[in-house]
């Protein structure tokens, strides 16, 4: 019901009953309460009232849509997806830093090795 509200708009959702003599909707219409006097008389006017909720609920299902916020399955396929994404690179990140620091020891090896190599054998240089 949550997400028809959403979708549809609130006066949908509160919208209860249309009868022949009476109608009942939420609390709010456009700011205005709905009291007795201000009730349609006859079946025409019933009819015509439900007629511009109706355009009115149709034009916000268009707005929303328009705005994006049309399906909660995308929401949440969107949200997947970044979840995904999101502990992929943070994978990919903990390989990057292993392999620097797997680097740096490669260099550190390299470095002791050159310098004895090079003060084990003075002559041999350029």
């Amino acid at each position: 019901m949550g997400e028809a509200a959403v979708i549809a708009g609130r006066e949908a959702v509160e919208y209860k009953e249309l009868g022949a003599g009476s109608l009942e909707l939420g609390e709010k219409e456009s700011g205005i309460r709905k009291s007795e006097e201000n009730l349609p008389a006859s079946s025409s006017q019933l009819r015509a009232s439900q007629e511009a909720l109706r355009h009115r609920i149709e034009k916000y299902k268009i707005r929303l849509e328009d705005a994006g916020a049309a399906g909660g399955a995308e929401v949440m396929k969107e949200y997947r997806e970044t979840e995904e994404r999101d502990a992929f690179l943070g994978r990919e990140l903990e390989d990057l830093k292993k392999a620097k620091d797997e680097l740096l020891a490669l260099i550190a090896e390299l470095d002791t090795r050159i310098d004895i190599e090079f003060r084990a054998h003075p002559q041999d240089q350029f």
